[in-house]
C-alpha cells in the first residue's frame, strides 16, 4: 500500500482469501491460537499475487480466559481488545478493518461512522456491494453478531463471488 496506493477491489478480495486460509488454520488448532495485530503492516506482499501474515509476536492461545493486557493497533483492534477479551472473531474484525485500510488508504478511525462502527458503505462506495456486506459482517462492532468463523466467511465469500471462480482459485492453478 506504501508503494502503490489503495488497492483495487481484486487485490482487496485476494488478501481477503489469502488472510482468511491463514486464520482457518490459526483458529482450528485444538488450542486455537489467535494473532491480535492483523493491520495492513503485518501482512506482506510474497509475489505478485500471494500475501503472508507476519509479527507473530502478539499471538496468544485461547487457553484461559481473557487478561488484562491489551495487544493491538488502535483502529485494527476489535472493540473487545480493549477490556483484554479476545476471541478467533477478534482477527476477523481486524482483518476487516486491514481491507478496509487498504482499500482506502486511511486508517480506519479516520473512516466514517454509523453508532460505534466504521460506515463501510460511505467510507467505500466504489467496492461492489457484495465486497462491502462482506466487510460489514467483519467489522461488526457486536462480537456475538460479527462473522467470527475464518471458514464460514471463505464460504460465503466463495459463494458470492462463485460466477468469478474467487481469486484464490486462480492463484492456486497458477502455482
Amino acid at each position: 500500500m506504501e508503494r502503490s496506493g489503495a488497492f483495487s477491489e481484486d487485490a482487496v478480495w485476494a488478501v481477503l482469501e489469502q488472510m482468511l486460509d491463514v486464520l482457518r488454520v490459526l483458529h482450528t488448532r485444538t488450542t486455537p491460537i489467535v494473532h491480535r495485530d492483523v493491520k495492513p503492516r503485518n501482512i506482506i506482499r510474497t509475489n505478485a499475487t500471494s500475501f503472508a501474515l507476519v509479527d507473530f509476536g502478539g499471538v496468544s492461545s485461547l487457553r484461559g480466559s481473557a487478561g488484562s493486557t491489551i495487544v493491538g493497533t488502535f483502529g485494527f483492534m476489535a472493540p473487545e481488545q480493549l477490556y483484554g477479551a479476545q476471541a478467533p472473531a477478534t482477527d476477523i474484525y481486524a482483518l476487516g478493518a486491514t481491507a478496509i485500510a487498504l482499500a482506502t488508504e486511511a486508517q480506519p478511525e479516520e473512516l466514517p461512522r454509523r453508532g460505534l462502527g466504521i460506515d463501510v458503505d460511505s467510507a467505500v462506495p466504489r467496492l461492489s456491494a457484495e465486497l462491502r456486506k462482506t466487510l460489514c459482517e467483519m467489522l461488526e462492532p457486536d462480537p456475538a453478531k460479527r462473522a467470527g468463523d475464518a471458514d464460514d466467511l471463505l464460504a460465503r465469500i466463495a459463494k458470492r463471488r462463485r460466477g468469478g471462480g474467487g481469486l484464490l482459485s486462480l492463484f492456486k492453478r497458477a502455482r
